[in-house]
């Protein structure tokens, strides 16, 4: 009926599962969704774990929501008519996995840990404890990059960059690299690759982002007025000002102004926030 009114709406529907078909009406999660999709059993080493909810809620779910909206406003510039986009977070997973999916065998399981070089069982691609407790990323696939590991870690001569891809060295290999990186703290270790280009990178917390020179130069995470890390706005468009704007407000901040801005009585408002139905 609206649609019929304003032709023009652009309406989203995410669900976990989709609008139809055996699972519509179950509930589920970012775990379950993800699960379904396959790309569960892509993640975690000895046993599947989900990424948080990157991967099924804001990956395959949100994102994709992004993009149907987008295309739908580009269709609705030529036929003057908005869509409905129906999204899943189990569609949007599977998408994601699809490279991985493709040319898997009917009743077969699939890439198996340790069968690929970036599933994080290789030694030159993984993350390594540093002596502070902290992690290192290696990424070091092609064989330059693996010798200017070696080199970065003092390994010359102990590990033979023409073993990379030998699995009877593997294990050899990773003892080593893990060794040394006990040796220093994480902070170190940056130092020390910073002038190799050997794809080594710090782990950061979600706390250090706006403090690294990177996110400080192209403001992708950054301290607002309140204190709190902020995320920037991305993807950078040329001729966009991509400033950020104000801090996000706490949770609750703006609660009673929405409330007043309906015509919600003070009273009525106090007896809300009494009863825990809001929060401010």
């Amino acid at each position: 009926e609206v649609a019929e009114r304003a032709p023009r709406l652009i309406y989203t529907r995410l669900t976990a599962f989709g609008q139809t078909g055996p699972l519509a009406q179950k509930a589920g999660h970012d775990i379950n969704a993800i699960a379904i999709a396959g790309s569960l059993s892509l993640c975690g080493k000895d046993q599947p774990l989900p990424p948080y909810a990157l991967l099924g809620d804001y990956a395959g779910g949100s994102m994709m929501v992004v993009i149907g909206v987008l295309l739908a406003l580009i269709e609705r510039q030529q036929s003057g008519r908005g869509r409905v986009v129906n999204a899943s977070m189990t569609d949007g997973a599977t998408l994601l996995a699809g490279s991985m999916i493709n040319g898997v065998k009917s009743g077969q399981k699939g890439p198996q840990k340790g069968a690929e070089i970036i599933d994080g069982t290789r030694p030159f691609y993984t993350t390594y404890r540093c002596a502070d407790g902290n992690w290192m990323a290696v990424g070091a696939v092609e064989p330059k990059f693996f010798r200017e590991v070696i080199r970065g870690l003092n390994l010359e001569g102990v590990v033979d960059p023409r073993d990379q891809m030998n699995p009877a060295k593997a294990a050899f290999i990773h003892k080593q690299f893990a060794d040394k990186f006990l040796e220093k703290t994480r902070d170190e270790w940056e130092r020390d690759f910073a002038n190799i280009d050997a794809c080594v990178s710090p782990v950061l917390e979600l706390g250090e982002l706006a403090s690294h020179p990177h996110h400080q130069h192209g403001g992708t995470a950054f301290l607002s007025s309140n204190g709190n890390v902020e995320v920037g706005i991305v993807p950078r468009i040329e001729g966009v000002d991509h400033t950020p704007g104000s801090p996000s407000p706490a949770r609750g901040a703006d609660t009673k102004s929405v409330m007043s801005a309906y015509g919600i009585s003070e009273q009525a408002q106090q007896a809300a926030i009494a009863a825990g139905i809001v929060r401010i």
